[in-house]
């Protein structure tokens, strides 16, 4: 982003404070110091070294196989102060003797995440401040809000340089799957499985000194540490019989699956360290009474058949019924019955079909069934109470109980209906294929947590089946693959396009309107979720620009307005501008989405490359609130010099203020800009050396090649990255969807490598 320098902000905030009333901050006026000029992003985001390893070998025979592959992944992030490693060790094998087989899968990993959750607040600092000040503990500069004129001064490219923040989980998955032929047709299959972690939960502040700002100092280090140990068991036992009677084959399976999962944690805080460098939890004054500890568990069983039938290759029949339930609800509603089935009809295959046509495959097919949702936490169908809880009464101290979390006992399972039509075709001879689809999803009894108006004595928010949403759509899809005989060009191309209509269709009895995608600390918010909207719709007033006279400020009943404020429109046509004149703005969810991929090779040459898009979507840059409207931070972009004056009248930025008395920073379509974007996603180019120079060097293959994604990118979106995803930052809530505060960008990443084969 084009961000202000020292002087172009220093003269911003001038303007701001004369347009307020207000003296000048000296730092920016008379003190202003043109030596200082930090650039914020230049200094938190950078291009950072990506670097994989891998090894694998496999080998056996008709009996026995094996693979065995051993992998290191390391990136530092792009952003400072954060980093990813992941190492991974998998063994695969497979076995078979007679009647009996099996096969067997184990994974080993361990990941080390360091985060910088302080990256994108970089917000509060001005480039009028200097990075490092000796002088200070800790080594960083910090700032007076008082002489600076700013609400907070905290320099967070220095407190995520002091924080430890490391995430390290160490996993061990397997699976052991026998299989037993038990007749000709009959065959039993069992599949237990674990995934056992621990993950280790490492914070150390230490202490360190910037300014008198709020959370600028820290008197006191402290270290939150936690570990999390898990276990996932699964057990699936099947029974399945197959058979051909004529014209007619026959699949029947049974089964009966149960999974349980339980995970316990244990954690501690440690305050007051002597010194920094002693950071485990033995070195702190005070550790005993800050303890954490937590178990959950749940389980999932399930009863299943399925039956699949097909006749001569022309029709095509499925059938399958499930029975699941969840200790995550009560008894009343654990169990949910979901059936599903298809049909198919195979027209190639008919006699009146030409055969040696343009046409050669053709296939039409419809299903219909219901899946269940248990997304919910665990023992939110039971209160939490608080029994550390003391009052005075008649002088003396007692002890009493809280409810800290209200429950929803009548919680059950969420059923999603889904239909799909659709018609899949070959032609000539099958080097050109051909989909399309139409899908209707009807998701009911939807679980989410539904936010608790402060009125109620929490806030927070309570689980429950809240709304009724239709997803409905087209799927089309094609392939075509051209052959050389010579070994000459060979390509295939494949392209997507999707299309996408959300609905809410109803919410929860005794449900409102339910809002979200808050962005700022001011209790704003972004979304709401109603009736005949899209999810997660973006709420606010209507824009006309900026005032340009008195008569419209006056039209408007604006006593609090001058000219150059946000001109919002009277959508009731009632004299007054308040949350009666917001409307809907937009929505996250796109109109389509499309994407094509190419894959060629040349002799000794390959080639491949997929470009993504999507389109009719809006995005809300809760960012540019922060760097355009809100006066109070010193990080700001370069449409904030345009803001109105009476010499600057052409102009929809409002006129820059601190004490913005006429609430332009509001929600409203200012913030709503347009997410649809053009990506080139990935593109790898490679070059396989000659056999027979490869086996001189004692290979089998050797390949050298060069990779890049997110190369480049086509939007009008003027943030980090347009490919928010859904929802905020990977994290958060449903109604969050499309709300960039904090979003972290995409990596571009450019590849060098070589695949050696042996």
């Amino acid at each position: 982003m084009d961000l202000l320098n020292a002087r172009e902000f220093a003269d911003w905030h001038n303007m701001a404070r004369d347009n307020d009333g207000d003296a000048r901050a000296i730092p920016n006026d008379t003190g202003f110091n043109p030596n200082i000029d930090t650039d914020w992003q230049d200094v938190q985001i950078s291009p950072a070294l990506f670097k994989e390893y891998s090894v694998n070998v496999s080998g056996g025979s008709d009996q026995a196989r094996f693979y065995v592959s051993g992998q290191l992944l390391d990136q530092e992030g792009v952003v400072v102060d954060s980093d990813f490693r992941r190492y991974n060790f998998t063994v695969n094998t497979s076995f078979n003797k007679g009647i009996f087989s099996m096969d067997q899968s184990l994974l080993l990993s361990r990941e080390e995440n360091n985060t910088n959750n302080f990256f994108s607040r970089e917000g509060e600092v001005p480039p009028t401040i200097p990075i490092y000040d000796e002088n200070n503990e800790g080594g960083f500069a910090g700032l007076d809000p008082n002489l600076y004129g700013m609400a907070r001064g905290i320099n967070w490219y220095g407190r995520a340089i002091l924080h430890d923040n490391l995430f390290t989980t160490d996993r061990v998955i397997g699976s052991i799957q026998p299989k037993l032929q038990l007749s000709k047709n009959l065959t039993y299959k069992l599949n237990l499985g674990i995934d056992y972690g621990i993950q280790h939960n490492y914070a150390f502040q230490p202490t360190f000194f910037q300014s008198t700002s709020q959370e600028a100092s820290e008197v006191i280090a402290s270290l939150n540490e936690n570990y999390v140990r898990s276990l996932s068991s699964l057990m699936e036992n099947t029974l399945q019989y197959s058979n051909t009677f004529g014209k007619h084959g026959v699949t029947l399976l049974t089964g009966f699956t149960t999974q349980s999962i339980k995970a316990r944690s244990a954690g501690g805080i440690g305050t007051n360290f002597i010194f920094n460098d002693f950071r485990v939890l033995d070195a702190a004054d005070d550790n005993t009474d800050n303890t954490t500890g937590n178990l959950q568990e749940n389980a999932l069983t399930s009863y299943l058949g399925r039956i699949d039938y097909d006749y001569d290759g022309k029709y095509i029949l499925s059938g399958t019924i499930r029975r699941d339930g969840s200790s995550r609800f009560r008894e009343e509603n654990r169990f949910g019955v979901f059936p599903s089935g298809s049909l198919g009809w195979r027209i190639s295959k008919e006699g009146f079909f030409p055969q040696d046509g343009f046409v050669s495959n053709l296939k039409v097919r419809g299903s219909y069934g219901l899946l269940g949702s248990q997304n919910v936490g665990n023992y939110v169908t039971s209160s939490v109470l608080n029994v550390s809880n003391f009052y005075n009464l008649g002088g003396m101290v007692q002890g009493g109980s809280t409810v800290s979390q209200l429950a929803n006992p009548n919680l059950k399972w969420e059923t999603t209906t889904i239909q799909n039509y659709g018609l899949d075709a070959e032609f000539l001879g099958g080097k050109m294929n051909f989909s399309a689809e139409y899908y209707k999803k009807r998701a009911e009894d939807i679980l989410v947590n539904v936010p608790i108006p402060l009125s109620g004595g929490l806030g927070g928010s309570l689980a429950n089946n809240a709304a009724t949403i239709d997803n409905s759509g087209f799927e089309f899809g094609g392939t075509y693959k051209h052959f050389s005989l010579n070994e000459g060009l060979n390509f295939d191309i494949t392209a997507n396009f999707n299309t996408v209509k959300n609905e809410v269709i109803a919410l929860g009895e005794g449900v409102n309107a339910i809002t979200g995608g808050g962005y700022t600390q001011g209790g704003y918010n972004a979304t709401r979720t109603d009736v005949g909207q899209p999810v997660a719709s973006f709420y606010g007033l209507l824009t006309e620009g900026v005032y340009q006279t008195q008569t419209e400020i006056d039209a408007d009943g604006r006593t609090n307005a001058v000219l150059g404020d946000m001109n919002f429109v009277d959508l009731n046509s009632d004299g007054l501008i308040n949350d009666d004149d917001q409307t809907y703005l937009g929505s996250a969810i796109p109109d389509f989405e499309y994407s094509l991929a190419i894959n060629m090779d040349y002799k000794n040459f390959d080639l491949s490359i997929f470009i993504q898009g999507v389109e009719g979507n809006e995005l809300w840059n809760g960012k540019r609130y922060h760097q355009v409207l809100d006066g109070t931070r010193g990080l700001k972009r370069r449409e904030a010099l345009d803001a109105w004056t009476p010499q600057n009248t052409n102009t929809i930025v409002p006129r820059a203020t601190i004490r913005d008395l006429a609430l332009n920073k509001r929600p409203s379509d200012y913030l709503v800009e347009d997410g649809s974007y053009l990506r080139l996603k990935a593109v790898q180019l490679g070059y396989t050396l000659p056999s027979d120079i490869v086996k001189k060097l004692y290979l089998s293959k050797l390949r050298f090649y060069i990779a890049g994604q997110n190369l480049l990118t086509f939007t009008d979106y003027q943030g980090y990255d347009p490919e928010l995803g859904r929802p905020l930052n990977g994290s958060g809530s449903l109604f969050d969807s499309g709300v960039n505060r904090r979003a972290y960008p995409n990596n571009q990443n450019l590849l060098l490598g070589v695949q050696v084969g042996f």
